[in-house]
């Protein structure tokens, strides 16, 4: 794997940006490049994709989410492709829009053939709309799901209503 390297720039109208994230670090693969359509003297926009390792990435994350991720056997083959906007002034404030993809990625100890989610995270929230996921096995589709942070570090996970079409148990893949 490459290793990671952020570079940056300055010009009058965007003043500081970052121009490219490449390469790697701890099961995140970054390939992100500036947007400058959408990047103003506050904020600069990145455009891109990021695939993520789970198991290499839990090893930095807290026990608590490593045990969720090795509860629900989430592997590797996940990847956000879309717009980070980095906020200048006040960084915590910063977000990502796009997609959630998964091709031929591990989940609840199977290799799952596809996955296809539009995806909002912000502070404190996470939304995934229109999220599909199909194999051999089966079709399974959730209209919406939002992740809410409510007090402290409690998360609200809702999820309305989940569809499964073809549901053929036999053929999931371990």
């Amino acid at each position: 794997k490459d290793p990671l390297v952020i570079q940056t720039d300055w010009n009058q109208n965007e003043g500081f940006f970052i121009q490219n994230i490449d390469g790697g670090i701890c099961g995140l693969d970054f390939s992100f490049h500036h947007s400058p359509k959408n990047s103003f003297l506050d904020k600069m926009a990145l455009k891109g994709q990021l695939k993520v390792n789970v198991p290499h990435l839990s090893k930095i994350l807290p026990k608590e989410l490593q045990s969720t991720i090795e509860e629900f056997e989430i592997g590797k083959g996940y990847e956000l492709s879309g717009d980070l906007v980095i906020s200048k002034e006040h960084p915590e404030e910063s977000y990502f829009t796009g997609y959630l993809k998964g091709k031929n990625f591990e989940l609840m100890g199977t290799v799952m053939e596809t996955l296809m989610s539009e995806i909002d995270i912000r502070p404190g929230h996470i939304e995934l709309d229109r999220f599909n996921l199909s194999d051999a096995s089966g079709l399974f589709k959730v209209e919406s799901i939002r992740l809410e942070q409510e007090s402290g570090d409690k998360w609200e996970l809702v999820i309305p209503e989940v569809i499964i079409t073809d549901f053929r148990p036999s053929l999931l893949n371990k």
